[in-house]
């Protein structure tokens, strides 16, 4: 278990980088010309060694219960989940564990990369509550309610704009798309910094825009590196020439011993500036160009600003930075070498795209079978969301259409990252790799889950408000059904194959939605007691049926829902992304 520490810098990011020269000797990377486009029809990336992806029939040989954790961790790092009932066939019960679909990974991998038509996109996004122009419909129907500043550094639309899209967009490319671009703008690389004077909500508009794009646009990552270099949003980060090159060198290269270097990238670049305060930080050029060509990192002869970020984007070490930047944050916990071999496996491969990049990380067995840490808060809150069947169309109580804006705007709800040290676009140098694990980091994260996703969402275990019953729904437990005498009128009750459980089993039925796993006999006889006839009464003896039962009123259900998650809302392996047949708890 990650012991409780200070928000720090990650040894990996701000640090030489020797080992990116072990891992460019290792793939024999050599420079390339910048932008070269690729035939995507003709070249089909696949990354080697120890980054080499989770084969289906690797994955089909794995227990039931680690195919599921290996389902939901996949799911879980792009803010999804897979309930209970969806994964596993319940007709039968839930013993023996029998998942529905033997190619789940493989079926998730493909719909990733499958768009969404137009016409299918437009009506999600209606229904969100985003016009075409991004702005909020402020329509009272609409799915999510958005903040109306569109330029307060505390209210940014561009931080809620793709939770709520990742929410409630179908597993497609689309999706993938909103989180590759929220996960970059948290990054150091991309970061619109909004804890700056100099950075305001436009920059965080800017940079979601543009990664949006151009990813959506399979652009390679060297063409939107070598675009934006010179934006201003990249220059309101850096703020001087000489800071500019130094940050370039940093970010892309992984180099942090360049004064001299940053000297003379800054003599390249004085012919742009950031203007003052008072003019609002505009980004100019001032006239002065360089006219004499400057020796950088020992090879290479630049005059301009634009000489500068062509060396950047075609240096050898270019491609393993940006890689071993994005493995440092999934694989955090994965020892150096062993994370650093997984970064040599991506390269081999001969990756062009972020999307390149991300799939091997997220489909290599490294990632789903030996990576621990801790989760951020957008997977632990949207993970076990999407698991309990919440939904946001349901759900006007604890949790309701403002979930983006208590996550990102609202300083008062519990929700709210900043208190977790990992607000979306704040900090100059992005989010640490490391999830944030000092005393008020965690603790604010605990109290989110437990309060208001576990302990104090019974709506949310339930399926909905009672107004939803007009339009149906189906939850953790219950479900909206004909009423008997009344056919046009649905009522309440308790779901048919939850109904059909033990006691014991809908325990473990609990326990697999929040932790993934079942409870261990230890922890369900400890429950059994505490709600059985001499405990809350929740539970009883079934004589005919020979098993423990619990008792037949959804408020039974409930009762026994509240204190299973009172529990799961204490164990440290909760917060954390277990190796699948692994519990961390102790």
């Amino acid at each position: 278990m990650t012991p409780i520490m200070k928000r720090q810098h990650h040894p990996l990011v701000l640090r030489p980088a020797p080992l990116l020269f072990v891992v460019l000797s290792a793939v024999g990377i050599v420079a390339c010309n910048p932008g070269t486009p690729r035939d995507r029809d003709a070249t089909t990336y696949e990354a080697e060694g120890a980054a080499s992806h989770l084969s289906n029939s690797t994955f089909r040989s794995l227990p039931p219960e680690q195919q599921y954790q290996v389902a939901n961790r996949l799911l879980t790092t792009v803010y999804r989940g897979v309930a209970v009932d969806e994964f596993f066939d319940l007709s039968d019960g839930l013993y023996p564990l029998q998942p529905s679909n033997r190619n789940f990974l493989r079926d998730t991998r493909a719909a990733l990369t499958t768009p969404m038509s137009s016409a299918e996109r437009a009506a999600a996004r209606a229904r969100i509550g985003l016009n075409s122009d991004d702005t909020p419909t402020n329509d009272e129907d609409a799915l999510f309610e958005f903040t109306n500043s569109s330029n307060d550094n505390t209210t940014p639309l561009y931080r809620q704009i793709p939770l709520a899209q990742i929410s409630e967009f179908p597993l497609s490319r689309d999706l993938y798309v909103e989180w590759m671009t929220y996960f970059l703008a948290n990054t150091i690389m991309f970061s619109p910094a909004l804890e700056m004077e100099s950075t305001d909500a436009k920059d965080a508009a800017f940079v979601y825009n543009f990664l949006r794009q151009r990813i959506k646009n399979d652009e390679s990552v060297r063409d939107i590196v070598r675009a934006y270099l010179g934006t201003q949003s990249r220059w309101r980060v850096s703020r001087s020439a000489e800071n500019h090159a130094l940050e370039a060198y940093e970010l892309f290269l992984g180099l942090f011993d360049t004064e001299e270097d940053s000297r003379r990238g800054g003599v390249a670049c004085q012919d742009w500036r950031l203007t003052s305060e008072s003019a609002q930080y505009q980004l100019v050029r001032s006239g002065e160009q360089n006219e004499e060509y400057l020796r950088i990192l020992d090879n290479y002869y630049i005059r301009t600003c634009d000489d500068l970020y062509n060396v950047i984007v075609s240096h050898p070490l270019f491609m393993p930075r940006v890689t071993e930047v994005i493995a440092n944050y999934l694989l955090a916990d994965l020892p150096v070498e062993e994370r650093m071999k997984v970064v040599e496996g991506v390269l081999k491969g001969g990756p062009t795209t972020f999307e390149d990049i991300f799939t091997a990380l997220l489909f290599s067995e490294a990632y789903l079978l030996q990576t621990e840490r801790p989760l951020w808060f957008e997977e632990n809150l949207f993970g076990v969301l999407h698991r309990m069947h919440w939904s946001v169309e349901r759900n006007q109580g604890q949790i309701g259409r403002r979930i983006t804006r208590e996550i990102q705007e609202y300083g008062w709800s519990d929700l709210n990252q900043r208190n977790m040290g990992s607000s979306a676009m704040e900090y100059k140098i992005g989010r640490t790799p490391d999830v944030p694990m000092d005393a008020l980091s965690f603790a604010s994260h605990s109290k989110a889950m437990r309060e208001r996703v576990l302990v104090g969402n019974r709506q949310g275990w339930e399926g909905g408000t009672w107004s939803s019953n007009e339009r149906g729904y189906r939850g953790l437990f219950l479900e909206a059904v004909p009423h008997p005498e009344e056919a046009d009128v649905l009522q309440t009750a308790v779901r048919e194959d939850v109904a059909n459980l033990n006691a014991e089993d809908f325990i473990d039925y609990l326990f697999l939605t929040t932790l993934l796993r079942p409870a261990t006999g230890t922890e369900r006889d400890a429950l059994m007691d505490m709600l059985g006839p001499e405990g809350r009464n929740q539970i009883y003896f079934d004589q005919a049926l020979e098993e423990h039962r619990v008792r037949s009123s959804r408020w039974n259900y409930s009762d026994v829902t509240y204190v299973v998650m009172e529990y799961v809302s204490r164990l440290p392996e909760f917060y954390y992304l277990a190796r699948p047949g692994e519990e961390i708890n102790g």
